[in-house]
């Protein structure tokens, strides 16, 4: 059986990021597959289980979609991609998201505000999951 790597092998182009939101992530299920996903695709990224839920991940264009494609078959009470931003290329910075991807705590959400603005995403952070104005922030995609 095709790996979801194998499936973006062939399409490779562009980097992407992805903040997605959840209503919640508490099956202990659905959070290993999640950071099975993120890794077999080679993203870097973080789940944030818990009320609410947070996923963000980045890498290949092609291999955030398969990924986003692939957590949403798992059925959600509600999933929402809140923020996704797609460049012909990394953009160079001193804190990329955690490789390999990784689960944080359930109380951990300083924890991911933390992160995201490290990889230089905290504009989008406020958006997707604050709710507040990201005028500072690009948004692509």
């Amino acid at each position: 059986q095709p790996s979801l790597l194998d499936a973006t092998k062939e399409k490779r182009g562009g980097f992407g990021v992805r903040l997605i939101w959840f209503h919640h992530i508490k099956s202990l299920t659905k959070r290993k597959a999640i950071v099975a996903s993120a890794r077999e695709l080679r993203l870097a990224g973080f789940c944030k289980p818990g009320f609410p839920g947070l996923v963000c991940c980045e890498g290949d264009e092609e291999a955030c979609a398969s990924f986003v494609a692939a957590i949403r078959a798992l059925r959600w009470q509600a999933m929402d991609v809140r923020w996704q931003h797609t460049s012909p290329s990394a953009p160079r910075r001193a804190a990329p998201l955690p490789e390999p991807f990784r689960e944080l705590s359930e109380g951990a959400m300083g924890e991911a505000a933390a992160l995201c603005e490290g990889a230089g995403w905290h504009g989008a952070f406020r958006e997707a999951v604050l709710k507040l104005s990201a005028a500072s922030t690009s948004v692509g995609g």
